[in-house]
This record gives C-alpha cells, sequence and structure tokens, in this order.
C-alpha cells in the first residue's frame, strides 16, 4: 500500500509541476502579445497556476500562512470576471474596460486588502460557499452567453475554456465540501486543464485570426458603439427572421435587410465574429440541421435543402468542417448515445 501511495504521490506531484511551468510559460508568452485578449487570458492563466502551486505547496506544509492562503483565495475570486471579460473581448472585440466593470472585482479586493486580518474561523462556511459559489455563477453565465453566439472557431475555444473550468470547479468543490476526491487530484485536475487547453489553443489557432481582419478594418469609421449597436441588430435578425433558409442569401441582400451597407455588413461579421460571410451563413444552417437531423426522420439530402444549402456536397462538407462528423454520423452518434 506504501509503494501504491509513492507512486501516486509521485504521479500526481509530476503532473502538477509540470502543469505550473507550463501555466507560467503560457501566461508569459501571452503576456508578451499586444492583442488584449491574450494578455487577459495571460492574466486568467497566471491566477489558475497560481492556485496550483498553493495546493502543491499546501500539500506538504499544511502549516502553510493563512494569510498566502487568503491571498489565493482573492485571487479565485477574480478569475470568474476575467473569464467573462475574456470571452468579451475574444467574440465581441470590446476594446476597454467602464469603470463600472471593475465592480466585478469588488469582492478580490475586500479580499486583497483584509487578507491579514481574515481567519480560517471568520471565512466559515459562509464565506468558503461564496468563494465557489462566485466562480459557479460566472461559470454558468459564460455557458448561456456563448449559447446565444453563433458557431465558430473562437466560440468553441471558449466553449472548451468554460467547460474545463466547470469540471475543477467541480473537483473542488467535491474535496472541500464533501471530502469524496484526494486534496492533490483536485489540484491534479487543474495542472492537467492548463496542459490541455495548451495544446487545444495550438489546434483551434483563436488566438491568431482575428489580426489579419483588424488590419483590414484598422482605418474603419465605425465607433465601438455602432458596431455593437448593429452586431445587435444583425443578430436580432438572424434569429427572428431566419434570412439563411434563403439558399440564394447574398451579402448584398442581407445588407439591405439590416439596413446597413455591404462593407459595414462585412466589417461586422470579420471583427465581431472572425468569419467570412459564408462562414457566419453556414454557421446558421449547421445548427438548424443539428436540431433537424435528431428532432425528425427527414432524410439528410432533404434537411440539406431544407436549411438553405444549394446542394448536398456542399451541405455534408460545410457539417464535417464544423462538427468534425457527416450528417449521417452526427445523426448515429447522437441516436445512440
Amino acid at each position: 500500500m506504501g509503494a501504491m501511495n509513492s507512486v501516486s504521490d509521485f504521479i500526481f506531484i509530476f503532473a502538477n509541476g509540470f502543469g505550473v511551468i507550463t501555466g507560467f510559460l503560457l501566461s508569459l508568452f501571452f503576456f508578451k502579445a499586444k492583442k488584449q485578449t491574450d494578455r487577459i487570458l495571460a492574466l486568467l492563466i497566471l491566477i489558475i497556476t497560481l492556485r496550483v502551486l498553493k495546493s502543491l505547496i499546501y500539500y506538504f506544509y499544511p502549516s502553510l500562512s493563512w494569510n498566502v492562503i487568503n491571498l489565493t483565495f482573492a485571487l479565485k475570486l477574480s478569475i470568474g470576471p476575467l473569464l467573462l471579460f475574456y470571452i468579451h473581448y475574444l467574440l465581441n472585440k470590446k476594446k476597454t474596460l467602464n469603470k463600472i466593470d471593475l465592480l466585478h472585482f469588488i469582492p478580490s479586493f475586500i479580499m486583497c486588502a483584509g487578507f491579514m486580518h481574515i481567519t480560517r474561523d471568520s471565512l466559515n462556511p459562509f464565506g468558503f460557499l461564496f468563494i465557489y459559489f462566485q466562480l459557479l455563477g460566472y461559470i454558468l453565465y459564460s455557458f448561456f452567453y456563448l449559447k446565444n453566439m453563433p458557431e465558430s472557431s473562437k466560440k468553441k475555444w471558449a466553449k472548451t475554456l468554460v467547460s474545463v473550468l466547470f469540471i475543477i470547479w467541480c473537483a473542488y468543490f467535491l474535496q472541500l465540501f464533501f471530502k469524496t476526491i484526494p486534496y492533490l487530484l483536485a489540484s491534479f485536475l487543474y495542472s492537467i486543464s492548463l496542459i490541455y487547453l495548451t495544446f487545444k489553443a495550438q489546434f483551434i489557432g483563436s488566438f491568431s485570426k482575428a489580426v489579419q481582419h483588424e488590419e483590414k478594418y484598422e482605418s474603419s469609421k465605425l465607433d465601438d458603439q455602432t458596431k455593437e449597436t448593429l452586431t445587435e441588430k444583425i443578430l436580432q435578425y438572424m434569429n427572428t427572421d431566419k434570412p439563411y433558409l434563403n439558399a440564394s442569401l447574398t451579402l448584398q441582400i442581407l445588407a439591405e435587410e439590416t439596413g446597413t451597407t455591404t462593407h459595414e455588413l462585412s466589417e461586422i461579421i470579420n471583427t465581431k465574429f472572425q468569419l467570412n460571410f459564408n462562414q457566419f451563413i453556414n454557421a446558421y444552417r449547421i445548427e438548424l440541421a443539428k436540431k433537424l437531423l435528431l428532432s425528425t426522420d427527414k432524410k439528410v439530402a432533404t434537411i440539406a435543402f431544407e436549411v438553405g444549402f444549394k446542394s448536398l456536397s456542399n451541405f455534408n462538407t460545410t457539417f464535417k468542417k464544423i462538427e468534425s462528423y457527416t450528417p449521417s454520423e452526427y445523426r448515429k452518434k447522437l441516436s445512440e448515445s
């Protein structure tokens, strides 16, 4: 039994150590980037990394100063707001933080200011509950927010990030309040998540796709407020009127129907969603097709034409590019699960 414990400890310690090194290097890499999204992500990764490091140190030194633990709690209270702002920057190209946005960090500021005076007894049990459920609130909000956004590689990346944070939240919550999993296992999941996100980011390429669009519209006459208004108008029209069902839909037609110019519409789609016009429209078509594949017995070809595609081959190619499965494979896989 002792040998098994030693082997398990070694695996956990190695994974945690590797996760910490990976986290520091990854955060350093993104801190050097010029884009605001990358710097927010760097800060988010750094805080998660410090949380892993604290767990690793605490495992070997349970007498770790409570002041240090309080500081990590303060950092943890900033994970949720940073996640929220990162997703907004990533998908909406929000340029600056408003003063009111800083209100999200008040719990973290309070914890930082009073870290030397807050004791374990003063946190039990409601303080711990607030710290953990505050993060859960931001995670759940992020899920619902992403649900209303059109499909894109950036949305997939954001969903992956939020899903991973939810998994490790569950691990720490179960460990802290129910003691159902080992303490170091929760930290182990944090580390594995950092490593996984590192490799996932390389394949999705969500951190560099916007560069070309930003340079293309560098001299844009649209201010941020106008862009936000146009974005909301376009999304509302897409969701209510479903113009994508028209197989002959063009940039010109959609611009006229939404009261914009083709240049403005193209800029919004490129910069806000990191997609071109066809990708933007097809994302809606594929979402509807997925629902029809699971809720009806209609043939794949029938669904393809019903959602706005002109050919079955184009539908199959586009569907597989977005979902990694053909429509038939997707229907079979989801029906069996």
